[in-house]
């Protein structure tokens, strides 16, 4: 049986009407070279993309005060996700898979500790080609525009709040 191994080669995050991807579901490693963009045609911006020097950490910070780190892992192109979610966030993440221990079992291959098998559940998570948010426009949507959310910044001594970060 063949070994199955999940690579994660993007991540979308969305936040009212503003939305940003990483993708580098189409690169190869000697063409690395990993992309932010801003998906939103919306002048809200309530999500901030920090990029480290060696270009292979991005930290999302959202309005609501979540962060979503993403490492990527040059020699065989996947991501590392971790998110980091105040525990007064409004609603709850999707789309995210959670940890999994698989046991390789002779003749059967990998199986969760709930008995499903590691290729249905890759499955489950797959989605097809135009079927995710990768391949979609974002639509503006008044009713989720963020206004009951204040993020507010210290500059020589005057504090500034708004609703963008």
């Amino acid at each position: 049986m063949n070994d199955m191994k999940m690579v994660t080669c993007g991540v979308f995050v969305k936040e009212g009407n503003d939305a940003v991807q990483i993708d580098v579901c189409e690169k190869t490693t000697s063409q690395f070279v990993p992309k932010v963009k801003y998906l939103s045609k919306s002048a809200e911006r309530t999500i901030v993309v920090q990029q480290s020097d060696s270009g292979l950490r991005f930290v999302i910070t959202v309005l609501t005060g979540s962060n979503i780190t993403v490492d990527i892992n040059r020699s065989y192109v996947d991501m590392n996700v971790t998110l980091s979610i105040i525990n007064r966030d409004l609603n709850p993440p999707g789309g995210i898979c959670g940890n999994e221990t698989w046991s390789d079992i002779p003749g059967i291959g990998y199986v969760s500790s709930k008995g499903q098998k590691k290729s249905a559940f890759f499955q489950t998570w797959t989605l097809t080609k135009g079927n995710s948010s990768f391949d979609a426009a974002i639509p503006f949507e008044s009713q989720n525009i963020i206004s009951d959310i204040g993020y507010c910044k210290c500059a020589s001594n005057l504090v500034s709040c708004g609703t963008t970060i």
